[in-house]
């Protein structure tokens, strides 16, 4: 049953549909036609289900509709007459749209593997319609590109790429396509977060995007795809880390997020701003604000580099990874009693590195010199995208284990709050767990 819509709506949007109507007729947009355009916008997100499911791109159907809908020509027609037409448009309800992101080359998945709110599938997974298009689309590509080789030859090799699906509600399809990249972008830099872990990755700045996406009604009628080339490296699954992904995917799906959701949400989606070739003081800034996005509570400006380092020693002064950079010895070397030795040393050094860290992160920000000019090298990058990587592991390991479950960043004491659990581990030199 369609929503009731009330009178004085339908006639507000007919009026400014109108008017923005006259202005597209006269070829001549100035900054108050781009005005008439938003207010347009603004009264139809008034309607039942259209606030977020209807965006500025998405009002070309919708004055193509309903100039579509009246028989008068655009320069005798009148508001009333656009009424009906209008009536009907903000009575639809939101459908559902299928979108398929190509992310290349994966190893080691399984079709349907959830990746955030996504599941990696391969091209044999994908419905028939799917698959045809996509074959469609090879074909002229191969065609028109000159491709050399064989046709058949050139399809198998596009036929080894995985996909991204996801499904989404929308009324627009524009807001559906930015729905979709939305989901996609999370679920791939969870991916990157996750298994894209190879120092060489790191330290030659390659860093995996997905090459183009393909969107579709229910019934398989294609409503939009984009193509690119970004060049990316294998996206490579580590079984060892399922259940963090497991985790993450909670998170990530959750209609009710606490502020500890939402504060690794916000992390991985400043994480997944760093872009293939990204300058490496780019990289380092983003990777250094993500840390604090996710462990900052509300000290001072003054004070935050000094929180921000003793929460991450508290939190990873006992990571394998970190002991065997401070060490260098072999993983087999690291046992429980060697561990507990090194411990406070441990914390210490790591401290004291993270502090270096965040001063080089400073003066990037602050003063926008190149990287070289700061003495950034590709190991401090490293480090930053290890620590990263390492503080996100545990952070969603005490959240499934219900250590944690908010972030606790005010005054009051929160045994169940991040800030406090550090706390803890800062004064006692107990062990993670």
């Amino acid at each position: 049953m369609s929503a009731a819509i009330h009178q004085g709506l339908v006639s507000a949007c007919a009026s400014k549909t109108l008017a923005v109507l006259k202005a597209d007729l006269t070829h001549q947009y100035s900054p108050e036609d781009e005005k008439k355009r938003v207010a347009l916008l603004q009264t139809i997100q008034k309607a039942p289900n259209f606030a977020d499911n209807f965006s500025y791109e998405d009002l070309g159907d919708f004055l193509q509709y309903v100039y579509g809908s009246v028989k008068s020509p655009l320069e005798t027609v009148t508001s009333e007459e656009m009424e009906p037409p209008i009536r009907t448009f903000l009575e639809k309800r939101e459908m559902e749209f299928e979108f398929y992101i190509n992310i290349g080359e994966a190893v080691y998945f399984d079709d349907e593997y959830e990746l955030g709110k996504g599941q990696v599938v391969s091209f044999a997974a994908l419905p028939s319609y799917a698959q045809e298009y996509l074959i469609r689309q090879w074909e002229l590509e191969f065609k028109f590109d000159r491709i050399p080789g064989e046709l058949q030859e050139y399809l198998g090799s596009r036929k080894k790429y995985w996909y991204l699906r996801t499904r989404v509600s929308s009324i627009g399809s524009a807001r559906a396509v930015q729905k979709a990249l939305v989901v996609a972008n999370r679920s791939i830099a969870l991916a990157r977060l996750f298994f894209l872990y190879d120092d060489a990755y790191l330290s030659q700045g390659v860093e995996h995007s997905f090459e183009g996406w393909y969107g579709f009604f229910d019934d398989g009628n294609v409503i939009s795809s984009r193509q690119t080339g970004d060049k990316k490296m294998p996206l490579l699954r580590i079984s060892l880390l399922d259940e963090e992904i497991h985790s993450a995917n909670e998170v990530l799906k959750t209609d009710h997020p606490t502020d500890l959701d939402e504060c690794i949400i916000n992390t991985i989606d400043v994480f997944g701003l760093i872009r293939p070739g990204s300058p490496l003081n780019v990289r380092f800034l983003i990777t250094v604000i993500a840390i604090e996005s996710l462990l900052a509570g509300e000290e001072s400006e003054d004070s935050i580099s000094s929180r921000l380092s003793e929460r991450i020693a508290s939190l990873l002064g006992d990571a394998p990874a970190w002991m065997i950079m401070k060490y260098g010895i072999k993983r087999e070397e690291l046992t429980e009693e060697y561990i507990n030795s090194h411990l406070a040393d441990s914390r210490i050094a790591l401290q004291s590195e993270f502090k270096k860290i965040y001063s080089k992160r400073s003066g990037v920000a602050h003063e926008g010199l190149p990287s070289e000019d700061r003495g950034i090298s590709k190991e401090d990058y490293n480090l930053a995208n290890t620590l990263l990587r390492f503080a996100l592991q545990r952070l969603l390991q005490l959240r499934r284990a219900g250590v944690i479950n908010r972030i606790g960043r005010g005054t009051k004491p929160d045994e169940k709050s991040l800030i406090d659990y550090l706390n803890q581990l800062k004064y006692s030199f107990k062990r993670f767990e």
